[in-house]
């Protein structure tokens, strides 16, 4: 099949564009589910490996971190060797690094084994969207798939805590790493023998050096957060922030001077595009913040088991589904800026009354506050990802996609990494500033974690109301402030959507 330099080249099309959707669906699940399914896991991983909090949130993000400072080069790398073939690597990869997380004897074996879960899973999501791109270019079509494509992705981060806490009540927290590794394996035959293969028939040379400064720039970034939230702003901290950002703005300016950019530098200059990608990074991060908040609540305030808790996030994920399903015929109603406006301030709004609420909160407010936050973000997620593609040149689509889910997994770890940084700092402060009567060795094994707090209680017969009293108001201080700074995300993404993309229209793919 002839074609221009650069132009993408498709081969084998199928005739069902929905069955391959099927397919192309399940290691989204997979990847989804690894994001939130160790949410529950806090009270097993300390245990068991002994991880401190800070090791918890490396743990817990690091994965996320490492997709998304590899999202844009295996976009690029899919170009050049194949969608079809980079997906079917990157699921085998994933099967193996699942196996060593699985049987991980240490916390820091288990936030290598995460990291290389992470680089494998940077391999699928560019692919699937890619992919998605060739099997509906009819871009009404289109846009139901890509609503399907997130509803998945969001339903299965909601549902990821439902499975991890009755693997791990049932069993133990290595086999929610291991129950997808047949399907894994079982799924990468399938798509060998059944999805379209495409690629670019004249690709550009991967550029390593902004493929270094990119992920330098994320890690270092996480590094800096993570240390501030526990107290330390020492000369190390301050120097791989102020490094970190410095490798940030290199890369973004070498996409300009290289002769073959990672990104696509007219990608870069497009005011609204960046305006879209702003607003998917803020709402994915506080969303997922929730995520991994609220389960924390449940079984530390409330002192519900694991398996308890993933059911109650249930109502999260059929709010997701809904709300992403409702976006194509909302689209043919309101305008996109408005439908983002619209979800965003729904969002917002349930984030203020997290944060004004004063004591601790019901199961049922909880819920309702979090279907309501989860409602509107995913309304956001599907128009935002939808405009991103659309707007991509098919010669650059797997580029465009891994630049859209760079922003979703950069907010996936981000949510983590900063809502979970402000809530242990936020917790640390509380317990420190309670009146309660605990003596000093006492107050600063309680400010620790809330984890130690419960051991401690435990241990402590005359004190135990008082710790646990101490320690589930700090936790809820926590929650309140990261509900704060989530709701300021919420309001500047309405603005940025009523003043920016007023005007947006999601356009048909350029040739």
């Amino acid at each position: 099949m002839s074609s221009e330099p650069g132009r993408a080249v498709a081969h084998r099309q199928p005739t069902r564009p929905w069955r391959g959707l099927a397919l192309l669906t399940f290691p989204l699940i997979v990847l989804a589910l690894d994001v939130s399914v160790l949410f529950l896991a806090a009270p097993a991983l300390s245990r068991d490996l002994g991880a401190s909090p800070t090791e918890l949130l490396w743990i817990t993000d690091v994965y996320g971190f490492t997709i998304a400072g590899f999202l844009i080069v295996m976009g690029v790398l899919g170009d050049r060797v194949g969608r079809r073939r980079l997906l079917v690597i990157g699921c085998l990869a994933f099967a193996g690094a699942s196996v060593l997380a699985a049987f991980a004897p240490n916390a820091g074996l288990l936030i290598a084994a995460r990291a290389l879960l992470g680089l494998a899973g940077a391999t699928l999501m560019p692919s699937t969207l890619a992919l998605i791109r060739v099997l509906f270019p009819d871009e009404g079509q289109r846009q139901k798939a890509i609503a399907i494509w997130m509803t998945t992705f969001s339903a299965s981060v909601a549902i990821g805590p439902v499975v991890g806490g009755l693997v791990i009540d049932q069993l133990w927290w290595g086999a929610v790493f291991l129950f997808p590794v047949p399907f894994l394996v079982a799924f990468a035959v399938l798509a060998h023998r059944t999805l379209p293969e495409e690629r670019a028939d004249d690709p550009a040379p991967l550029d390593l050096p902004s493929v270094g400064l990119i992920a330098g720039a994320m890690l270092g970034t996480a590094y800096a957060i993570k240390s501030a939230a526990v107290g330390d702003l020492g000369v190390l901290t301050v120097a791989v922030f102020v490094v970190a950002v410095g490798a940030g703005v290199v890369a973004v300016r070498r996409q300009f001077t290289t002769p073959h950019p990672l990104i696509e530098p007219t990608l870069l200059t497009n005011r609204r595009l960046l305006a879209g990608l702003g607003l998917l990074l803020m709402s994915i991060t506080a969303v997922n913040g929730f995520y991994f908040l609220v389960p924390q609540y449940f079984q530390h305030v409330q002192g519900r088991s694991a398996s308890s808790t993933g059911l109650l996030m249930l109502p999260l994920a059929i709010a997701a589904v809904v709300a992403s399903l409702s976006v194509p015929p909302l689209l043919g109603a309101v305008r996109p800026p408005f439908l983002v406006a619209g979800g965003a301030a729904l969002s917002g709004a349930g984030f203020v009354v997290l944060a004004l609420h004063s004591g601790p909160l019901s199961t049922l407010t909880l819920t309702l506050l979090g279907c309501a936050i989860v409602a509107g973000i995913s309304a956001i997620g599907v128009v935002m990802t939808d405009l991103v593609v659309g707007l991509a040149p098919t010669r650059h689509a797997g580029a465009a996609a891994g630049l859209s889910e760079t922003a979703g997994e950069l907010g996936v770890a981000l949510g983590v990494a900063i809502m979970g940084s402000i809530s242990v700092f936020a917790y640390r402060a509380a317990v420190q500033g309670s009146p309660a009567p605990l003596d000093d060795n006492t107050r600063t094994a309680v400010a620790d974690s809330i984890t130690t707090a419960r051991t401690l209680a435990d241990n402590s017969p005359p004190h135990h109301n008082t710790i646990l009293d101490v320690a589930s108001n700090a936790f809820v201080s926590g929650l309140s402030w990261s509900a704060i700074a989530a709701a300021a995300a919420m309001a500047l993404s309405v603005v940025l959507a009523l003043t920016v993309l007023r005007t947006t229209q999601t356009p048909p793919p350029e040739e």
